[in-house]
């Protein structure tokens, strides 16, 4: 009967209390659109992987599976977890330390334990905020933690954060309330032969150009600088 309820919802105390904090913010902040977020798993474990052009892009992903009684952990940087007042929060919420650049194979493991265990792990494959028109080359560690796991990749695309905190940080300038718009993908199954260098470089190939496609489309229906269409 728990694992059933967890299904249900997952969300501890804590975490509803983010939800209860974090959801009026941002609605308050921003017009917010969710396009297509049945796509995302009601239950059981995937892996979202998302274009990242703000810091404000966790916390706005977030929202969609939070507000359907999911937790989601995100593989985040290191240096973030040894600020003073963020590590404490990204900590108590379990999320996944990784320290960039430098090949973090526990991180990864840990990520696969997560999913293997039926919850949602989200990671932005570019490695890092970007503001440039054209996507980053894909790190691979989406598509290692679906094959080891065996959790559906579900690609995703946003739009808008960055009026508000692009790359350089906070602005404040119309418009005043932005619209941010995450378009969910069709779940991509990876197979066991994804788990081959020559197998996960094809599959993060053809996942970053799925989350072009979202990210083009977010972009559209958020409109010019984020004014919507």
């Amino acid at each position: 009967m728990k694992d059933e309820r967890n299904e249900r919802n997952e969300l501890t105390p804590l975490w509803r209390l983010a939800l209860w904090t974090v959801d009026p913010i941002s609605r308050f902040a921003f017009k917010i659109r969710f396009v297509d977020a049945d796509k995302l798993p009601a239950a059981g474990p995937g892996v979202l992987a998302s274009n990242h052009i703000s810091a404000l892009d966790p916390i706005i992903i977030a929202i969609l599976p939070v507000r359907r009684g999911r937790q989601i952990r995100f593989l985040g940087g290191a240096e973030f977890f040894r600020r003073r007042f963020i590590g404490r929060p990204l900590r108590a919420l379990e999320q996944i330390p990784i320290e960039r650049g430098a090949h973090d194979t526990d991180a990864v493991d840990r990520a696969v334990a997560v999913a293997r265990r039926g919850a949602l792990v989200a990671l932005f494959p570019e490695g890092r905020v970007n503001n440039e028109p054209d996507l980053l080359r894909g790190r691979r560690g989406a598509v290692r933690i679906a094959a080891a796991s065996g959790a559906p990749l579900i690609p995703a695309g946003i739009w808008g954060t960055q009026v508000r905190y692009p790359r350089s940080g906070f602005t404040l300038r119309r418009p005043w309330r932005p619209t941010v718009v995450v378009v969910v993908g069709e779940p991509m199954p990876v197979s066991a032969d994804s788990g081959s260098a020559e197998g996960t470089l094809e599959t993060t190939n053809e996942l970053m150009s799925r989350i072009e496609a979202l990210r083009n489309r977010a972009k559209d229906l958020a409109g010019p600088k984020g004014f919507p269409r």
